[in-house]
């Protein structure tokens, strides 16, 4: 079996690879479960486009597990899935799934802020006994951060 590592554009060597399939029985697609296949759009979104999302610092499995984990997620994430959704709808999406994200729970009528949250995660950590400072970086990013990534939802 060959191998390729993409030089630039990862996602392009993929697209190519899965185009040449049909012809070539030694190129090895994987199949995910149809939940995940069905959202895969979102968490590349989401997740970003390297191995590791620098922004949460979180690999891609995390996010594909917190989905899978979460039955409430899809009815959010087909708002992210309607062309016709305005670009707040979009962002609320994000956030919702950042929540869920770091562990807590959401619901339609009542989910925390990301500011609130990043509040609890940082009180959380700054009482952590194993380290001597609290760490920002195991926070959730506030809202007006969530902004910088969650645009890029609305163009995938």
């Amino acid at each position: 079996m060959t191998y390729k590592k993409a030089d630039k554009d990862a996602d392009c060597l993929i697209v190519k690879a899965i185009a040449l399939a049909p012809m070539h029985p030694s190129v090895v697609v994987i199949v995910l479960e149809e939940t995940i296949a069905d959202n895969i759009l979102f968490i590349h979104a989401m997740s970003g486009c390297d191995t590791t999302s620098a922004l949460f610092n979180y690999v891609k499995l995390k996010f594909v597990q917190t989905l899978k984990n979460n039955n409430d997620l899809f009815k959010v994430i087909e708002i992210f899935k309607n062309p016709d959704m305005t670009p707040e709808a979009v962002v609320d999406v994000g956030n919702r799934f950042l929540v869920a994200l770091y562990g807590y729970p959401i619901t339609t009528s009542d989910t925390p802020s990301l500011s609130n949250l990043c509040y609890k995660c940082y009180m959380k950590s700054s009482f952590n006994k194993s380290s001597n400072m609290a760490s920002l970086r195991s926070c959730p990013p506030t809202f007006p951060k969530s902004l910088l990534s969650d645009p890029a939802l609305a163009w995938q």
